[in-house]
C-alpha cells in the first residue's frame, strides 16, 4: 500500500500505544527499531519496523493469532502508517536455525531496539546465526513470509483482497515445496517429485500428520480446484486454508527441532 503522507508523528505514536495491547495475547512481547527508534523517521513515509515474539513453542495457537490481526487492523485503521513487523514464537526465536534475522541482525535489535511492551528478557533470547545453508535460509524466509501474513490477514480480507489471495497461494506453494527442503538440508539428494518428497519426510518424521499437505499436493494439479479454495478462504470461517497451511509449515519445524536439537555447523557458521 502507498504511505500516507499526510500520517504525523502523533500517529505514529498512536499506533504504537495501541498495537501495544499486543501484549495481552500469548503474553508477547512488542519489540521495534529503526528510524522511529534512532529519532530519523520521515513521517508519512517511514515505515514502523519491529516484530512481536509469541511466548509460546513453535506451533501457534491461531484463534490467539487472529485476535492479533484483528487488534492490529483495529490500530492501522485509526492510524494507517506503514509497518515492517515479523511475528515470531519463544522456540524458534531462541533456537535460531529458522530465524531469518542473522546474527548481525539480532544483536543490532538487541542493541538499538526497543521493547514497548511484554517480556524483554524475549528479546535477549533471540539466537541468530550466520547461515551457512542456502536451503536453511531460504525455509527461515519462507516461514516468516506465512506468520507475517497471518498478522495481516484480517486487514487484507478487508481491503487487499489480492494480497491475501497471493499470500494464501504463496503460504500453499511454500508448504508443498518444504519436505524437498528439510530432506536437502539433512544431506539427501533432490527429490523433484513433491508425493516422493512426503513419502520420505514422513519416514523421516513418523510422528508428523503430513494429511494436509498431501492434500495440497493433490490439489496443486488441478488449476481450477485449486484457485477456488483460496477464492472461499474467508475470515467468518477463519480462514481454514491459510490457517492449516500455517499450522502444517510449523510442525514440520516442530518435529526437526525436536529431531535434531543439536545444531550443526552444516547448517550454520559458529
Amino acid at each position: 500500500m502507498r504511505p500516507n503522507v499526510s500520517l504525523k508523528k502523533e500517529d505514529y505514536l498512536r499506533f504504537l500505544g495501541d498495537f501495544s495491547e499486543v501484549r495481552k495475547f500469548y503474553d508477547s512481547c512488542f519489540y521495534v527499531y529503526g528510524s522511529l527508534i534512532s529519532g530519523t523517521p520521515a513521517y508519512g513515509r517511514s515505515d514502523i519496523d519491529g516484530g512481536v515474539i509469541l511466548n509460546d513453542k513453535v506451533v501457534t495457537h491461531k484463534g490467539r493469532l487472529l485476535d492479533i490481526s484483528k487488534l492490529f487492523v483495529e490500530c492501522w485503521e485509526r492510524s494507517p502508517v506503514r509497518v515492517q513487523f515479523n511475528l515470531l514464537d519463544r522456540q524458534t526465536a531462541s533456537d535460531g536455525r529458522f530465524l531469518s534475522y542473522d546474527l548481525s541482525f539480532t544483536d543490532w535489535i538487541k542493541k538499538s531496539g526497543r521493547v514497548l511492551a511484554g517480556d524483554e528478557d524475549l528479546v535477549e533470547g533471540m539466537t541468530g546465526f550466520k547461515f551457512k545453508d542456502e536451503t536453511l535460509r531460504g525455509i527461515a524466509y519462507n516461514f516468516r513470509s506465512l506468520r507475517n501474513g497471518y498478522l495481516t490477514v484480517v486487514r487484507d480480507f478487508k481491503y487487499d483482497p489480492r494480497k491475501l489471495a497471493e499470500n494464501t497461494e504463496n503460504a500453499l506453494e511454500n508448504l508443498i515445496r518444504l519436505p524437498k527442503k528439510i530432506l536437502l538440508i539433512r544431506g539427501g539428494s533432490v527429490v523433484d517429485n513433491k508425493a516422493s518428497a512426503i513419502t520420505k519426510l514422513q519416514r523421516m518424521f513418523p510422528e508428523l500428520d503430513l494429511e494436509f499437505v498431501r492434500r495440497v499436493q493433490r490439489l496443486s494439479r488441478n488449476p481450477h480446484k485449486w484457485y477456488k479454495a483460496i477464492e472461499n478462504d474467508k475470515l467468518s470461517s477463519g480462514f481454514p486454508i491459510y490457517t492449516k497451511a500455517l499450522t502444517a509449515f510449523e510442525r514440520v519445524i516442530e518435529s526437526y527441532l525436536n529431531a535434531f536439537p543439536e545444531i550443526s555447523d552444516k547448517e550454520v557458521r559458529f
